[in-house]
């Protein structure tokens, strides 16, 4: 199938005028100057949006400024010819309830006023969704704006009524990051994603001493966070009372570090089982004590996953 141009978008877009939520991913044969720097008039009732590797520039994101406080989720994934300005119209005139930024390749100088506009303008002001994410690991974007966003709290802005943070292939550079003193400053924080991330003990270590501990803070991911350990993982739950669920799909936990959680959480490969969450059972056990895990290990000496889970995708 050749990749849509304008014109296809154009027809498709006139004849659902009551269209409210656009995807759009790859289409590299439309231009920015054709419709999309247009979509408040094609699409008057849009109130969510997704562009995935889309060749636009400034002057479409300004043009969506014109939805006002309509257009309440926006995704912006690997938009390359995006700069300093990208949220500067949006931070004036949108309600975004739901954000998601992919964005590579940011120097200090264009970083610097995105992570402005994102703490400080009131068009984010209701953000409940915030998800983050860092295709080339690189993850000095996402630490200054958790400590920026921390320090907006502290004075009567950024985003008070957030509740899910969600944060892909997160690697802090100072090994706790800046994400303790931004848990913090959110205490109405619901739901924490560190998914496909490059940390170890040492954060979870960190997020453990939080004093006093996330007051709201019940779901956990940590899937794919193959540096981890066990212990650190049921120390985190000992001191998070809040927490309700934790996910560890793919870190390589076995069944003896955790034998308190069902065998439902369990995933069985055809030469390994692994726990791939806890459920609030579980996590009720661990917190009444009396077991160390003798298999205790990072995942630097843990047998990794065979052949066969690769081969055989759940």
């Amino acid at each position: 199938m050749y990749p849509w141009t304008d014109s296809d978008v154009l027809l498709v877009l006139q004849q659902t005028p009551d269209l409210d939520c656009l995807s759009i991913s790859s289409w590299t044969d439309i231009p920015d100057a054709s419709f999309l720097q247009h979509l408040p008039r094609y699409c008057a009732h849009l109130t969510s949006l997704k562009l995935y590797h889309t060749h636009i520039t400034q002057h479409t994101v300004d043009a969506l400024g014109h939805y006002g406080p309509q257009l309440t989720e926006l995704t912006l994934g690997e938009c390359r010819h995006l700069g300093p300005d990208t949220f500067s119209v949006l931070s004036k005139t949108c309600r975004l309830t739901a954000l998601t930024i992919e964005l590579s390749d940011l120097g200090d100088p264009v970083s610097d006023k995105v992570v402005q506009d994102l703490t400080s303008g009131n068009g984010f002001g209701d953000l409940v969704q915030l998800t983050l994410g860092s295709r080339t690991l690189d993850s000095d974007f996402i630490d200054d704006l958790l400590f920026s966003s921390a320090a907006a709290a502290a004075s009567g802005k950024g985003w008070p009524h957030l509740d899910k943070l969600i944060i892909y292939k997160y690697r802090p550079l100072d090994g706790s990051s800046r994400l303790v003193p931004f848990l913090q400053s959110h205490p109405g924080l619901k739901e924490l994603s560190l998914v496909l991330g490059r940390y170890d003990d040492t954060l979870l270590h960190a997020l453990a001493t939080l004093q006093p501990p996330p007051p709201h803070l019940t779901h956990l991911k940590l899937d794919f966070a193959r540096n981890i350990s066990a212990g650190a993982v049921r120390h985190l739950v000992q001191q998070w009372p809040m927490l309700r669920s934790v996910t560890l799909s793919d870190c390589d936990m076995t069944p003896a570090m955790f034998p308190e959680a069902d065998k439902e959480s369990h995933y069985e490969t055809l030469t390994d089982v692994t726990v791939e969450y806890l459920d609030e059972d579980a996590i009720h056990k661990i917190r009444q004590g009396g077991y160390v895990s003798t298999s205790d290990t990072s995942n630097n000496s843990k047998k990794k996953r065979s052949i066969w889970k690769r081969l055989f995708n759940r």
